[in-house]
């Protein structure tokens, strides 16, 4: 199958809520790529193109080369990243803490750009192609958390929880909107997973927890609760 005249389509890679992800080659640069695909009713992949394209240039995300639609289809090209995720790895305490590092770094950027991702789970977190280094994918469920006056959104309880149930905050499995602390709090759990739970990050937790809805994060002290586990 050939995409935009240009990106023919290859093994899949990964399946997710509502499509696929295949690896693709350009055939006019001979360059791979990956393309997610879904059915254009669910609308999330055009707004996924839509955070795309307001987050680039940002360090370690993919870039996207397109997006578009055919036969009831939504095709989204990004760069192709690593075969693996933290999904698919056991990792020593050390390195799943230094993964924490690298993570905080990556949402407190999206954060800088008044976004918030609200998924955060190892399965997002997928290593480069020949690299170390981690890169946070699938923003189907990201926002802003600042209303079109430049207003932090208000907090909302009642609404149905949004995101993976092992990866979620109290906060929000209890019924309220996500906000920063919400992204923190799910690299905490993401980091836990990834190590077996030998990473007591409870007090990182607690911290997260009683920050306020609109509170902007100290960054850099969550970074040093990671940093006494080295």
């Amino acid at each position: 199958m050939l995409i935009a005249n240009k990106y023919l389509l290859g093994s899949k890679l990964g399946t997710g809520s509502f499509g696929t992800v295949h690896r693709a080659k350009n055939v006019r640069t001979g360059e791979e790529v990956a393309i997610k695909m879904e059915p254009k009713t669910t609308g999330l992949l055009a707004n996924e193109a839509r955070i795309y394209r307001y987050l680039t240039p940002m360090n370690r995300i993919p870039q996207m080369r397109w997006f578009g639609t055919a036969e009831n289809i939504s095709f989204l090209v990004l760069d192709l990243l690593g075969d693996e995720s933290l999904a698919s790895v056991n990792l020593s305490v050390e390195s799943a803490i230094e993964c924490g590092i690298q993570m905080i770094d990556i949402i407190q950027e999206l954060h800088l750009k008044k976004m918030i991702h609200r998924d955060i789970k190892p399965s997002n977190f997928v290593f480069g192609r020949e690299t170390d280094d981690i890169f946070l994918v699938d923003f189907g469920f990201c926002r802003t958390y600042e209303d079109a006056d430049g207003t932090h959104i208000l907090p909302r309880n009642g609404k149905g929880m949004l995101g993976t149930p092992d990866f979620v905050s109290d906060h929000v499995r209890g019924g309220m909107e996500p906000s920063r602390r919400d992204d923190l709090w799910s690299i905490a759990k993401t980091v836990e997973h990834i190590c077996d739970g030998e990473a007591d990050l409870h007090t990182f937790k607690e911290e997260c927890h009683s920050l306020a809805f609109d509170e902007t994060p100290n960054y850099n002290k969550f970074k040093q609760h990671f940093y006494n586990h080295l």
